[in-house]
């Protein structure tokens, strides 16, 4: 960029075209390449010549048809609505708002592991006024007050104890900090925390590590006179320090509409707020993985997941195998095929990735230089991981998509700063990533109505990084926040067809499997037959042959030792077992190409009828499903 006044202008527009494409393919760009430098260098050779006056594109979001950009901090507005026809559909809008709090003790604080700092605690982009909590407190409950959403998602909210007494004497009972227990009372929200022994255990650790007894955790603010948090089944809700989930639907009040007569019309919202890990992609997988199984288990399809997730998502990657391809700029969104679990043309998952693409992502995952490959076992597991996304995305008939969202952490890019490079300007420094996000199930009940705009269009955010007072940004990732159309009542499908489908499918199965057993049966009868008469004369003739009992002497009875079958009875059991296996793999493959040529509301329905959580997997797999919440199975 330094020589752009001696180029031609020829190769000056070759250059931005390429950095234009870099900024628009996030795949394309080196690891050690910031997405705010690319903006950098097209700054400047925009302003080395007149005659180059693009205006830059936007950077990399994911696109959703009819969603309306709201601008940062702006209210989010809920409220029940249907139109005039009773008999039309009700719908109810939910708005989610998902905010990293930087919890204090996470400011600067000494790592007891290592006598200092870590680097990515420091802040060194940030002013002391940046970081003061005293300024920061306050600006995130206006942020919180003004989004005035249904459900907060918070991540890294320091909890305070109590010293009460509870099971054991003196034992600390942890609850949320005051600031934001006086602003959930008077917002009207009711708290959902983690579970008291996982607190626990993340106070102990931030003792030995920080130094604070005082745990780092998650937390879900839903606000009681618009939604009803529904009583899970023990066990089923997550609640641990960085997934905590709950099971929401809208209530029905004074200014319903009249068709609104009864809260059990809406059917459950699963909602999780998530702080996924910094490091391990699979780790990223498996909470995401478990949130959509506890989901089936409780019997509900739509589902809302949103939080810090420490990673961009991008194709190749193992969460976007949990995507639709659509949700990547490819085709509509669509269900894997329940036949086909391993696509190679895609690098084993549903993102439409292609091999140079899921590398990349394996590489920059395993933390490679830019001139390193992935080893063959490295991309082996890989692959494993991202079959993993996509086989529980088609066991359990839902796949995720995101809210449109660009970059939401602007910090040091420490990757490519180092002593050797001689860089000094904190903006040269700079990177940007798109680590938080709201993923929800989309075809069913929720549609994404509107949801906040990130940092492209705060301030200069991604020129000072966060936290940043300047641009009244209080903590160090941008919160995020969207609205959603939930529809009210029960999809509709084709009951009655598909009893019989179901019923006439079982029966022809019957059929031909009687059959089948029929015609073993009758071989190895045969067999048994031909067999019996060959040894009755291989006994007959032995006795003839054997010298009369003495008198006076009593023979032997002895038990006959069990004979060992014959090798011709051997080859035919198995071979009777061959064909019955073979018979029911065509079976299974009957039951998925019936599968394939439903809607999605009849598959959910006849999900219903087999039993809910992977019941319709089971039918297709077994010919059986599992059962659910003691729901009744029809007879298949």
């Amino acid at each position: 960029s330094k020589r752009t006044t001696r180029i031609s202008d020829q190769t000056r527009q070759t250059i931005q075209n390429a950095v234009n494409l870099i900024i628009s393919t996030p795949c394309l760009r080196h690891p050690n390449i910031s997405h705010s430098a690319c903006h950098r260098i097209n700054s400047e050779l925009m302003s080395s010549s007149s005659l180059v006056s693009s205006v830059l594109p936007s950077p990399p979001s994911i696109t959703a048809p009819h969603v309306v950009t709201l601008p940062f901090g702006s209210v989010l507005s809920s409220s029940l609505s249907s139109t005039s026809d009773p008999s039309s559909t009700v719908t109810a809008t939910l708005s989610i708002l998902s905010i990293n709090l930087l919890a204090p003790i996470y400011v600067r604080p000494i790592d007891s592991r290592t006598g200092c700092i870590q680097p990515f605690a420091a802040f060194e982009w940030c002013q002391d006024s940046d970081l003061d909590w005293e300024y920061r407190r306050p600006a995130l409950l206006d942020i919180l007050r003004r989004g005035d959403a249904d459900i907060v998602f918070l991540q890294e909210v320091q909890y305070e104890a109590e010293n009460v007494d509870m099971d054991v004497e003196g034992e600390d009972k942890y609850v949320l900090p005051e600031y934001l227990r006086d602003f959930a009372k008077d917002m009207g929200y009711l708290e959902i925390l983690p579970a008291m022994v996982e607190l626990t255990q993340m106070a102990e650790r931030n003792k030995r590590v920080l130094r604070c007894k005082l745990p780092v955790a998650n937390a879900i603010l839903v606000r009681k006179n618009k939604l009803e948090v529904i009583p899970a089944t023990e066990g089923k809700n997550l609640k641990s320090t960085t997934a905590v989930s709950a099971l929401v639907r809208p209530v029905a009040t004074s200014s319903s509409p009249p068709c609104l007569e009864s809260v059990k019309e809406f059917n459950p919202v699963f909602v999780s707020c998530l702080h996924l890990d910094a490091t391990s992609e699979e780790k990223r997988v498996a909470t995401i993985v478990k949130c959509l199984t506890r989901a089936r288990e409780m019997g509900v399809r739509d589902v809302i997941l949103g939080g810090d997730m420490n990673s961009e998502i991008r194709i190749g990657s193992g969460l976007a195998s949990l995507l639709g391809r659509g949700c990547f700029g490819g085709d509509a969104d669509g269900l894997y095929n329940l036949q086909d679990t391993n696509c190679e043309e895609d690098g084993n998952g549903g993102d439409g990735a292609s091999e140079s693409q899921m590398l990349a992502e394996c590489a920059s995952a395993s933390r490679l230089t830019s001139s390193t490959e992935p080893t063959e076992g490295q991309v082996v597991l890989w692959r494993k991981l991202r079959e993993q996304g996509k086989n529980c995305v088609t066991r359990n008939r839902m796949h995720l998509r995101r809210s449109p969202s660009g970059m939401t952490r602007a910090a040091f890019d420490h990757r490519c700063n180092n002593d050797e490079s001689g860089i000094t300007d904190t903006a040269t420094k700079m990177g940007a990533w798109a680590l938080d996000h709201l993923l929800y199930t989309p075809g069913r009940r929720l549609t994404l109505c509107a949801a906040w705009e990130t940092l492209e269009g705060v301030g200069n955010t991604l020129e000072t990084g966060l936290p940043s007072r300047k641009n009244g940004v209080p903590t160090d990732h941008l919160p995020v926040a969207a609205v959603f159309c939930v529809q009210a009542g029960k999809l509709k499908g084709n009951g009655t067809g598909i009893v019989n489908q179901l019923q006439t499918q079982r029966e022809e199965e019957r059929r031909r499997l009687g059959i089948l057993d029929s015609e073993i049966e009758q071989e190895e009868a045969a067999l048994a037959d031909l067999e019996s008469n060959v040894e009755t004369k291989a006994v007959h003739d032995k006795t003839q042959c054997l010298p009369p009992n003495q008198p006076g002497k009593k023979s032997k009875k002895r038990k006959p030792k069990k004979a060992r079958p014959s090798e011709a009875t051997i080859f035919l059991k198995r071979a009777g077992r061959e064909k019955r296996r073979a018979l029911i793999a065509q079976f299974s493959k009957e039951r998925a190409e019936i599968v394939q040529g439903l809607s999605m509301e009849d598959a959910d329905e006849m999900e219903d009828m087999i039993g809910s959580g992977t019941g319709l997997w089971e039918w297709v797999r077994m010919g059986t499903a599992k059962r659910c919440n003691n729901k009744p199975s029809i007879n298949i």
